[in-house]
């Protein structure tokens, strides 16, 4: 406690002697902050006049920059509705090119079938006039008769018939050849025409004399045959003639029936026992006599046909026309109504070129203004942070002065209250010293006996925990035997249970798997008794299936067999009416000896010597004459064509294997000249060297190829390529001058050929180029300066301004007349 006083005591003492050093620093910073306050006043005020001054130029600044920005957003919306009305009208116009553009296509697209429709119809005319799809012997008949070398001549069936266009196939296919047959006035029209076949040998024609020919009416009921389904109407009822020509068209057409389908033609043939010739809308024919005959047929494809197809394209291309010149106004109109579009989108561009400028001068200016008014900003800042500094300065220096003065008289205080506390530690220090020594008797003996009593509590605490630690460890130990009887006790009731439910259920599942045995021993008794019956059904459905397979190949024999006897019939009848014109009915009632056992065999032998003899005289060609005479000159025309072709190649082969050779000699000429100007040229260029050319296959110098050997001076080079690119470069401009020197080009375009070279091989090819330019005019594009400098003319393009390139053009032989100079 002595020692504390002690310190405490010099402490003091310490404190004091800092206390009145602190004194007197305080004292002379506060004199100095008196003379500095007076001083931050002046600057305070001469600072907030500056600071208003800056805020009132800001504020017009600032204005200005609201105005800029409202006018820019001004033009931005402008620009943008009038982008928005160019977008619109660059899609109207678009719109308008692709309509333009499909209307062009559609009126193409129509012209070409006019076309085409008026050139099938000119094709279709021009048969018409000539009679293509006739035989020869009717074109033969109708010429003459269009030439008056036959008289009485009415026409071909075809001409003289007029059909509708539902009714034509099956008119066209009632007429069959017969639509070819030629209508005359008389017979002795009809025997002139034969007489001039039979002179000109040009085939045979069938002839229908108007005041001969007589028609037979149908020998059938027609009042019953108009009664079936399907029924139209007789053929020559059907189709529009002249009056004179009745019996001719009749006695063609007129017993032929016709129907809409097959099946209803069927119907009524069947009635009237195939004694009629029926024919479909679609081509299909029942003969008289039961066969038919049909398949598919081309529709409007006869010479029947021609003439209505004839007026049907020229109508349509007619209308075609019409649709045409339809699409031209429309083109017309919408071509103006682009060029209208055309005219305010180019205003619009227009428009939005003015104001995208007045926008960008505009923004410049905010531009400007924004830079001031970031300029006057930061002034403003600066001079408010100035201002808030010097503010913050003098209250610091005011609030300083206060803390200054109150710590000074604190500091006086503090320095009375140390020397009393000085006197009074000198007093306490003597009392302390006085009582040290009387405690420190009595604290020894204390020392001694808290060391005694510490000991025995070590002993108790130590024997307290142990016991306290095997207490707890038996109680756990019995807290868990209680819970694993309890367990074992719940366990064994359940055990109980479930014995007890287990045997239930045994005894119920006894009882039911007897019942079940019971009924499976009744069950397969069952199956069996029907397994038994089963049986025997399979065998009657055998027995059954058997007998109806036998039956069936015999239903398919005997089938197979009536069809062939009904085709044979139809067969055999369709010849006979084919042959001789006669039904099977018809047939009999000429009353011919019937053919019997006795006689088959003589009737057999009779026909097959018939057919013999009309073998033997092999198929009658009658234009076999007209034939041969064409294959004849035919013929006769290809030999003659062989015989120039064959004469024709050995004169070529001469003159290619002259040309061949005379190709050699040139090629060896010229080839030694260039080798030989290949040196020279070489040596000039290079300044020495040597080069020449020789040839990998001299014997077959067409195909050979050309090696180039070369030494620059000073160098072994054994591959051309140990030469640098320029070496190279120059190589080839020697060759190409030795070329030029044995046939000199009236002018040559060279591009950049002396872009890899040096300046020294630059100059030196110039020089070269514009020796030999007496004869050849060298146009070279070059960036070369040496070139250039060579050059009597030089001719450039520059590009001023964005996007126009202009002309420059330098006659340097006018230069030098003008500055008096004349070129190296």
């Amino acid at each position: 406690m002595i020692s504390d006083l002690n310190k405490e005591y010099t402490q003091t003492q310490t404190d004091k002697a800092a206390c009145e050093k602190q004194l007197v620093d305080n004292k002379i910073r506060l004199s100095a902050l008196e003379s500095s306050h007076s001083s931050l006043s002046e600057r305070l005020a001469a600072v907030g006049e500056e600071l208003d001054a800056a805020k009132a130029v800001l504020a017009q600044s600032e204005k200005k920059l609201a105005d800029s920005d409202s006018q820019l957003e001004s033009y931005r919306r402008e620009a943008s509705e009038t982008q928005e009305r160019k977008q619109k009208l660059t899609e109207a116009c678009e719109t308008l090119e692709n309509e333009i553009e499909e209307l062009i296509n559609q009126r193409n697209a129509t012209k070409v079938s006019i076309t085409s429709k008026l050139e099938q119809a000119a094709t279709l005319r021009r048969m018409e006039d000539h009679f293509e799809g006739y035989q020869k012997s009717v074109r033969y008949v109708l010429d003459a008769a269009a030439h008056n070398k036959l008289s009485g001549i009415c026409g071909p069936v075809s001409k003289l018939i007029k059909v509708d266009a539902k009714y034509s196939v099956a008119i066209e296919t009632a007429l069959g050849s017969n639509i070819q047959n030629i209508v005359t006035e008389d017979e002795n029209a009809a025997k002139a025409a034969i007489a001039a076949l039979k002179r000109d040998n040009v085939g045979r024609a069938t002839f229908y004399p108007l005041n001969a020919v007589r028609a037979e009416k149908p020998k059938i009921d027609l009042d019953k045959a108009q009664s079936f389904p399907g029924y139209i109407g007789i053929a020559s009822e059907l189709i529009s003639y002249d009056s004179r020509y009745r019996e001719v068209i009749a006695s063609m057409l007129g017993r032929t029936f016709i129907f809409d389908t097959l099946d209803h033609a069927t119907a009524m043939a069947r009635h009237f026992h195939y004694t009629v010739r029926i024919v479909t809308l679609d081509g299909q024919q029942i003969n008289a006599g039961g066969s038919y005959t049909g398949g598919a047929t081309k529709r409007d494809s006869g010479i029947l046909s021609r003439s209505r197809e004839i007026d049907s394209l020229t109508r349509e291309a007619e209308e075609l026309q019409n649709k045409a010149k339809a699409i031209d106004e429309t083109v017309t109109a919408k071509e103006a109504e682009l060029t209208s579009l055309h005219q305010k989108l180019e205003d619009l561009n227009d428009n939005y070129m003015i104001l995208a400028a007045m926008y960008r001068a505009e923004e410049t200016s905010r531009s400007m203004i924004l830079s001031q008014v970031e300029s006057q900003r930061d002034t403003v800042e600066t001079l408010e942070s100035s201002l808030t500094h010097i503010r913050q300065q003098d209250e610091s220096s005011e609030k300083l002065e206060i803390t200054l003065k109150a710590e000074i008289d604190g500091l006086i205080t503090s320095i009375a209250a140390m020397e009393k506390r000085l006197e009074a530690l000198s007093q306490e220090i003597q009392d302390a010293e006085c009582l040290l020594e009387q405690k420190g008797e009595e604290r020894n003996e204390g020392m001694l006996a808290i060391t005694v009593a510490g000991k025995e509590l070590e002993a108790a605490q130590l024997a307290y925990n142990t016991c306290a630690a095997t207490i707890e460890t038996h109680r756990e130990n019995c807290r868990s035997l209680q819970n694993a009887c309890e367990s074992c006790r719940n366990g064994f009731i359940t055990l109980q249970n479930n014995i007890t439910a287990l045997k239930e259920s045994a005894t119920a599942l006894d009882r039911e798997i007897e019942e079940l045995e019971e009924t499976i021993r009744t069950l397969r008794a069952e199956s069996a008794e029907l397994d038994t019956d089963l049986r025997e059904l399979h065998e009657k459905t055998r027995q059954k299936t058997e007998e109806k397979n036998i039956y069936a190949i015999q239903h398919a024999k005997l089938e197979a067999k009536h069809t062939g006897l009904l085709n044979e019939k139809d067969k055999l009848t369709a010849r006979l009416w084919d042959e001789y014109d006669l039904t099977y009915s018809a047939a009999r009632e000429l009353d011919y000896p019937p053919i019997t056992a006795e006689n088959r065999a003589k009737s057999v032998t009779e026909q097959n010597k018939l057919r013999i003899k009309i073998r033997d005289l092999g198929p009658v060609n009658v234009n076999a004459i007209e034939e041969y005479a064409t294959v004849k000159s035919e013929y006769d025309t290809m030999s003659t064509q062989i015989e120039d072709l064959n004469k024709s190649k050995t004169e070529y082969s001469d003159i290619v294997s002259q040309m061949e050779q005379e190709m050699c000699q040139r090629f060896s000429t010229t080839f030694d000249e260039i080798n030989k100007n290949f040196m020279t040229v070489f040596r000039e260029l290079f300044g020495g060297g040597s080069a020449k050319l020789e040839l990998t296959d001299p014997q077959n110098v067409l195909t050979s190829g050309i090696e180039i050997i070369v030494s620059p001076p000073g160098k072994v080079i054994k591959n051309l390529k140990s030469l640098s690119g320029g070496e190279q470069v120059f190589v080839a401009i020697a060759i190409l001058f030795a070329i030029f020197k044995i046939n000199p080009p009236p002018f040559c375009l060279l591009d950049e050929i002396e872009s890899a070279l040096d300046e020294v091989n630059v100059s030196r090819f110039a020089n070269y180029a514009k020796n030999i330019c007496t004869n050849t005019q060298f146009i070279v594009i070059s960036h070369r300066r040496g070139t250039m400098e060579a050059a009597s003319a030089l001719y450039g393009v520059t590009m001023q301004e964005r996007g126009v390139s202009k002309l420059l053009s330098i006659n340097v032989s006018e230069v030098e007349k003008q500055i008096g100079i004349k070129a190296e």
